[in-house]
């Protein structure tokens, strides 16, 4: 899902490094574990077993000099995120611990949505457990949700977004080419003056071509900012 590379107009490159017991960005198939929802009227609901149409695919975007961590649930179709409810399985914000990622923190009482999903690495492969709260809402609408003993198996690597060097326009501003996409897959280019403040700049759709394997996408920013970082990244 997030694919992210960072670089500076200075051409410096920011290199990512992951400690060994982190989970690795990647395309995951869901192997085995249950998934259950429920509304207040009925308590906790019985589990299904997965994978099935809805949840049969997890990607994962992990880096490390940014802290950059998504997560997306998908169907057998490998695009559709899923989604119960008004809550849709698409996670950001992800903690790096010495072991585990997790999303979300403490479960709070139902009158506020909140979530805890963690990750870890297992012998199976890629684990997953989590719990989401919704407000209490009309009966029979399930407002809880629950993943226990995800294990998703690593398919292939996620693959990176690769900038061009920049390059001057003739008018003066910020010329670069993003590769190593997909066609139709919709690209997010950000940029930051401090790489604390990301603001996004670019929204683009990787087009066909001719190779399709290898399209690609120009972007031209007319600012004129003597350091500007930038940093890239495509969503499932």
């Amino acid at each position: 899902m997030l694919r992210l590379i960072i670089i500076p107009v200075m051409f410096l490159y920011v290199a990512s490094s992951r400690a060994q017991a982190w989970p690795i960005s990647g395309f995951y198939r869901i192997t085995s574990g249950g998934y259950g929802e429920w509304a207040e009227v009925f308590g906790t609901g019985y589990p299904f077993s997965l994978p099935d149409t809805n949840e049969s695919y997890v990607e994962l975007m992990v880096d490390g000099p940014s802290t950059t961590i998504w997560m997306a649930i998908l169907g057998a179709d490998r695009h559709t995120v899923f989604s119960s409810g008004a809550f849709t399985f698409f996670f950001t914000n992800g903690l790096m611990f010495p072991d585990h990622i997790q999303f979300g923190g403490n479960i709070q009482l139902p009158e506020e949505p909140s979530f805890n999903y963690t990750l870890s690495n297992s012998a199976e492969g890629l684990r997953i457990d989590g719990v989401f709260l919704g407000p209490t809402g009309p009966v029979y609408v399930p407002t809880a949700f629950a993943h226990s003993n995800i294990v998703a198996v690593l398919v292939a690597p996620v693959p990176t977004p690769t900038f061009s060097l920049p390059r001057v326009s003739a008018t003066g501003g910020i010329k670069l080419s993003v590769f190593n996409g997909q066609p139709g897959q919709t690209n997010v280019i950000q940029a930051s003056t401090d790489l604390v403040v990301w603001t996004a700049i670019g929204t683009n759709v990787f087009p066909s071509t001719v190779c399709p394997t290898c399209p690609f996408i120009d972007f031209e920013e007319p600012a004129h900012l003597p350091h500007r970082y930038y940093r890239s990244f495509s969503l499932p």
